[in-house]
């Protein structure tokens, strides 16, 4: 991104990857160097060498006749990594000691997604019907013969009896489930996650995996430069860290950002 003047007004050009760019009256613009995002008891701290600017959407781009084709490989993998980032973090914020993790089959290699719609609907149903009105984050799996699988996290904070799952879910022979305890599982949203691939989401997209109404959901918070400084002591003095790592994000071809990526395991 280059600052340029016109009229002796700032305007900011941005560039975007595809090869259009938008020019923006610098005052328009808002920016941050450091961005949280709070899941639970998790932080993720993004630190960037360079500011990031938003607050342009709406404005038009320009140069569109000089655009590049559209990557689709690449944008199949932002939309993976997105949609995990996503689940990692709903993961996070409504995890319990009451967590159930269950993978529900087909005996069958059942391949139709309506079906298993229709069958996802009277299972919920049947739960209702016993009392309790399920939150969950389910992810599909498509194996290689094609049949459907769903692994599903169930949020309720209270015990529902494994036998009512087994119930609501084998109203019918053709369907199974393996049943799987939480504690056997270190890194939850990981392995969740690693159901969710390339070719699932470029076949399937935002219908890879669903989840429930009124989960909570992460809250980020953006940072100005001014800001930071403070704050970071603060966060990494009375947090622990658990992971650590440093990338770059591509802006632009000529213009990259350095990001020092963090989390944390809040402190009691």
């Amino acid at each position: 991104m280059i600052l340029i003047v016109t009229g002796f007004k700032p305007v900011r050009e941005i560039k975007y990857n595809d090869g259009s760019c938008v020019y923006i009256p610098d005052r328009v613009l808002k920016n941050y160097n450091v961005k949280v995002v709070r899941s639970g008891s998790i932080l993720e701290v993004y630190q960037y060498q360079e500011k990031v600017y938003y607050n342009y959407e709406g404005f038009e781009r320009i140069d569109a006749e000089k655009t590049k084709p559209i990557d689709w490989q690449g944008k199949n993998e932002k939309n993976l990594s997105r949609a995990r980032q996503n689940i990692r973090r709903l993961i996070w914020c409504n995890r319990n000691e009451y967590s159930k993790f269950l993978t529900l089959t087909y005996k069958d290699n059942m391949q139709d997604l309506n079906k298993f719609y229709a069958d996802w609907h009277v299972f919920i149903q049947g739960m209702k019907r016993k009392g309790y009105m399920l939150k969950y984050l389910y992810v599909l799996e498509y194996q290689e013969r094609g049949a459907i699988h769903a692994h599903v996290i169930i949020f309720n904070n209270e015990y529902i009896p494994w036998r009512v799952v087994k119930e609501c879910w084998e109203r019918f022979e053709e369907r199974g489930e393996k049943i799987n305890s939480i504690k056997d599982v270190n890194n939850l949203g990981a392995y969740v996650c690693k159901y969710l691939t390339k070719n699932t989401i470029a076949e399937y997209n935002s219908k890879s995996y669903h989840t429930s109404r009124g989960l909570k959901r992460p809250i980020e918070r953006k940072i100005t430069a001014e800001e930071s400084e403070v704050l970071i002591e603060q966060l990494f003095r009375g947090n622990k860290v658990i992971y650590q790592t440093e990338y770059d994000v591509v802006i632009s071809d000529e213009i990259t950002n350095k990001v020092q990526y963090s989390q944390l395991l809040i402190g009691d």
